[in-house]
């Protein structure tokens, strides 16, 4: 039997109205002298199938040893997501925050970000999810709200705070050392060939001011200041006091080469890329 037009849009109406989505936080176990990635990747992959065998969108943000799930669909859909999760018992602890019915679905596949409060990038999208998909009126009141709150702080701040422009001589930068976390965005400033490369050596790690100039990419000192200036007033620059030891630079440094979870979980979503383009 076929419907018309207007059945069809009423069944699609229907099935919208039916909606919800739920967010859900949860702290994985882990050993005291581990970190939690290995138990976060293997509660990622059983989700992803069980999720997509229900029609079930949204998110997976791991953080730290934390866990934040968007989840959109059929009720009884989610409730068997929820399900699912309780029963692979990798959590400490699993608490529906937000609660609400929705007229459409605001993602279309369920996937998974790995996130870094230090990357301006990152925080932008915490941000816009938290305005535009959890708002404050959906959040549950008691154990939920105060675990929310708790996320939300620890995850939207960022890891190094830059030193206000004002505030900025050329002494001042003369006695600290640089890195960016993330590119500045192109709608927001010109790429040029000599910003290119200036990004680039940035990224790769800590950098003092002096091995900035010793780049050949500025003429002059006051070049150097005004690029600095610029990817501050955008975000993306971290500073911090040459005088650390280098020591501890090189921990830094490995602390952020051992990130196990991130080079683990590029592997895995690597090799799954790979399995769907030989099907």
């Amino acid at each position: 039997m076929t419907c018309n037009m207007d059945e069809q849009a009423g069944v699609k109406s229907r099935r919208f109205q039916s909606m919800k989505r739920i967010a859900c936080l949860g702290s994985v176990l882990h050993q005291q002298d581990q970190n939690a990635s290995e138990n976060i990747l293997e509660l990622y992959n059983s989700l992803r199938v069980c999720n997509a065998a229900h029609s079930v969108t949204g998110l997976f943000v791991a953080f730290r040893n934390l866990v934040l799930q968007v989840l959109e669909g059929d009720p009884q859909n989610i409730a068997i997501s929820l399900y699912k999760m309780r029963q692979t018992k990798l959590f400490n602890e699993l608490v529906v925050v937000n609660d609400m019915s929705i007229d459409a679905p605001a993602f279309t596949t369920w996937r998974a970000k790995f996130y870094h409060p230090d990357m301006a990038n990152h925080r932008e999208f915490l941000q816009k999810l938290r305005h535009d998909c959890l708002p404050e009126s959906s959040v549950q009141e008691g154990r939920p709200k105060e675990l929310a709150e708790q996320f939300w702080a620890a995850a939207l701040i960022s890891g190094t705070p830059a030193t206000p422009e004002k505030q900025v001589s050329h002494d001042t930068f003369g006695n600290h050392m640089f890195h960016i976390t993330a590119w500045p965005k192109q709608s927001r400033v010109a790429l040029t060939p000599r910003l290119i490369k200036l990004c680039t050596v940035l990224s790769n790690g800590w950098i003092t001011y002096q091995q900035l100039m010793a780049t050949g990419l500025f003429k002059s000192e006051d070049e150097l200041d005004g690029v600095l200036k610029q990817l501050l007033r955008l975000d993306v620059l971290l500073i911090k006091d040459a005088g650390l030891t280098q020591e501890a630079v090189t921990a830094a440094q490995e602390a952020g080469r051992e990130d196990h979870f991130g080079s683990v979980m590029r592997k895995f979503l690597s090799m799954k890329w790979k399995e769907r383009s030989g099907q």
